[in-house]
């Protein structure tokens, strides 16, 4: 994901559900959030600069 905080901004203003963040993480220097989708299921984004 390029922009967590840009994708989870759009995702609220389309009426989706964000479950958490945006967040840095200061350790590793990298954007995550959360959000669930229509039927309730959770999902983490995080951004390319996240460890593998």
């Amino acid at each position: 994901m390029d922009d967590v905080r840009a994708f989870l901004k759009h995702v609220s203003a389309a009426g989706g559900t964000t479950t958490f963040g945006p967040s840095f993480d200061e350790q590793d220097g990298f954007w995550f959030g959360g959000l669930a989708d229509p039927e309730g299921n959770r999902w983490w984004v995080v951004d390319a600069a996240c460890p593998a």
